[in-house]
């Protein structure tokens, strides 16, 4: 018999994996209805709860799961219709609306890389939720990930159809030249790093990765690890770079040296990861100690192409990720850095209010603090 998983439970509730995650990990951010439904429903679904969290359920009121469902969905105004809003597929160029007309102000999410894994739309759920607690609709438009030289953007976001936009997974220098000439109030979630900031004309908000990937090096260099490599394109995303300065800083701080033939820091196709890393990490002659890699996707290839090679994690290497994505908690206990889906799409919601309300105040750059957590994947 298949066990149960956070997702089936997830599911059952009509809530986000990640909430789920939440109340299993004892994080902080999640309403009291929503912890005691999540765990009824565990117990329910025979679920293996961790022991601390078994504690939390002596002091749980005699209510029916059906009931503390029913009054979380209300107060955090989340049900499976919105969330299949949410998730409509659509083509690269056309727009949804998230709620409804009237008079209220409009904004767009604007994508170019459409994601429906739980990372993403944790990002996304959160911003339509803060949009409606503001009075603001939100409308979702796709973007081609390749444009030729006759493209122009969807007239939604010409015509004065929207009066603002967050951006998000848009690494085209192209796109984000063409974004930032439109005359309405802008957030970005991270940019390329060739992009200068100030030619983004917008607010610029970057998920901190420096000090994430640093204290990971500086922990397994206190361990005795010498040898380091790093995986990841620092060239797609000014994230990326930093994380990778991170790991730079760190080296140099823990007097170790950088190995270049263990890091892969060039540009890697978006279809072809699994290829080229498998291709790199071939071309190694002495495999390093650690793989710091720039993602939790990349880790897990990683993962998946040293274990075909007959290699252990931790036994025979070490490998962290970063992002803290619950795609890949089932694949592997990874270390990783965790970031706050929920916080960062609340965060994007305000700051992009905060410039319409105020259209001159300077652009800012705002960076987002993370936490490292420290699983077997780096157990030394």
């Amino acid at each position: 018999m298949r066990k149960t998983t956070m997702q089936d439970i997830a599911d059952e509730l009509g809530i986000s994996r990640v909430t789920v995650w939440k109340v299993m990990t004892m994080r902080e951010g999640v309403s009291d209805y929503t912890r005691k439904a999540v765990i009824m429903k565990a117990i329910q679904l025979k679920y293996n709860i961790p022991d601390d969290v078994k504690e939390m359920f002596d002091k749980i009121s005699d209510k029916s799961v059906e009931y503390l469902t029913q009054q979380m969905q209300l107060e955090e105004g989340s049900d499976k219709s919105d969330k299949a809003k949410a998730e409509t597929p659509a083509s690269s160029s056309a727009s949804v609306y998230m709620q409804s007309q009237d008079n209220k102000p409009t904004v767009s999410v604007t994508v170019s890389r459409p994601e429906t894994s739980v990372f993403w739309m944790s990002i996304i759920h959160e911003i339509a939720k803060e949009a409606s607690l503001l009075g603001i609709n939100l409308m979702y438009t796709y973007l081609p990930s390749d444009i030729g030289p006759d493209y122009v953007l969807p007239s939604v976001l010409t015509n004065g159809t929207v009066q603002g936009m967050i951006v998000l997974n848009v690494y085209s220098e192209e796109l984000l030249s063409m974004l930032s000439a439109l005359p309405v109030p802008k957030v970005f979630m991270d940019t390329v790093t060739k992009f200068p900031y100030r030619k983004l004309n917008g607010d610029l908000i970057l998920i901190e990765g420096r000090s994430g990937i640093g204290e990971i090096v500086d922990h397994l260099a206190e361990k005795g690890k010498k040898r380091f490599g790093f995986i990841g394109d620092i060239e797609y995303a000014q994230t990326n770079y930093e994380r990778y300065y991170g790991f730079l800083h760190s080296l140099e701080k823990n007097n170790l040296p950088l190995i270049k033939e263990c890091c892969l820091t060039g540009s890697i196709g978006a279809n072809t990861y699994y290829e080229e890393i498998h291709s790199f990490i071939d071309s190694i002659k002495t495999l390093p100690e650690v793989f710091v890699c720039v993602s939790d996707f990349v880790a897990s290839i990683v993962y998946k192409d040293l274990t075909a090679r007959g290699l252990s994690v931790p036994e025979d290497i070490l490998i962290s990720g970063f992002d803290g994505n619950p795609e890949y908690f089932g694949l592997f206990d990874l270390t990783t850095v965790q970031v706050h889906n929920e916080e960062l799409g609340l965060r994007l919601m305000q700051q992009l209010f905060y410039r319409i309300r105020h259209p001159n105040a300077c652009n800012e750059i705002i960076y987002l603090c993370c936490e490292v957590i420290f699983r077997h994947s780096t157990d030394c």
